[in-house]
């Protein structure tokens, strides 16, 4: 199905208390449906510079998957993702990172 929803794009913030990395602009993600604890991600957006250097996003090595956290600009204060939840594309979900 398709979601949208509204929110105030968030800023950068310190990787924690005291550090001096920047995470990217983000958001987080939590999916709950039936048969699924939950899964949990994050989105980027694509006109952020601090993408490059984001430790979350960056751990994913490959480009292609990485991509798929990236939501895309497609008007003024608008991005659009899709949230794959199996199969081919599929999202990068922390769960699956933690295996």
């Amino acid at each position: 199905g398709s979601y949208s929803f509204s929110t105030i794009k968030p800023g950068a913030h310190p990787l924690r208390d005291g550090s001096t990395v920047m995470r990217a602009p983000h958001l987080r993600f939590t999916i709950f449906a039936s048969g699924i604890d939950r899964l949990v991600t994050q989105i980027f957006f694509d006109d952020e510079t601090l993408n490059s250097t984001d430790p979350v996003l960056n751990c994913i090595e490959d480009p292609s998957v990485r991509d798929r956290l990236i939501a895309r600009r497609v008007s003024e204060g608008e991005y659009a993702i899709d949230i794959v939840m199996r199969g081919e594309g599929e999202t990068p979900f922390f769960d699956d990172w933690a295996r």
